[in-house]
This record gives structure tokens, C-alpha cells and sequence, in this order.
């Protein structure tokens, strides 16, 4: 039998849905110079599942990216995330 090498691919988006949808593990990279904010390693049995619920992944993704603070600097309850 013959085995294959491992393949790692790197996948850089803006979109977060895309990448719970997509990715086996997320990082989220920030400031300067750039560090690990947050990694989130996605469960097999959610993977690429239209129907997982990825919710308290998508809600650490979008705190580890700001969106919590945006909507406190700007002062608007009514600043939503598209789902």
C-alpha cells in the first residue's frame, strides 16, 4: 500500500463563516508584530457540515476579531453581524 504525504494548505479570509466551513483549525493573527490571538480547532464530526452548529466557534472568532468592541466604540446595539 502506498501512503501519501501529509498536505497542509493555507487559507487566508475575511469571511468567517468561510472559514469554520472550510478550515480544520482557524488562527487569527494580530497586532504587530503579528502573534496568535486565538486558534480554534474545529471538530471533525462539524467539518464542512452546512447544518453544524458552529455558534460558539463563529462567537470566539468574532471576540478574538473585535466585533464586540466595534459595537461598544460606536455605540450602536443595532450593529450586526451578517448571518
Amino acid at each position: 500500500m502506498t501512503t501519501l504525504p501529509l498536505r497542509t494548505a493555507v487559507l487566508v479570509t475575511h469571511d468567517v463563516d468561510e472559514a469554520l466551513y472550510l478550515a480544520d483549525r482557524v488562527v487569527v493573527i494580530d497586532g504587530s508584530p503579528a502573534r496568535r490571538s486565538l486558534e480554534l480547532i474545529i471538530s471533525a464530526s462539524l467539518r464542512r457540515s452546512r447544518y453544524a452548529d458552529l455558534s460558539d466557534e463563529r462567537m470566539k472568532l468574532f471576540a478574538a476579531l473585535g466585533v464586540d468592541r466595534m459595537r461598544e466604540m460606536h455605540g450602536r446595539s443595532n450593529l450586526r453581524v451578517a448571518t
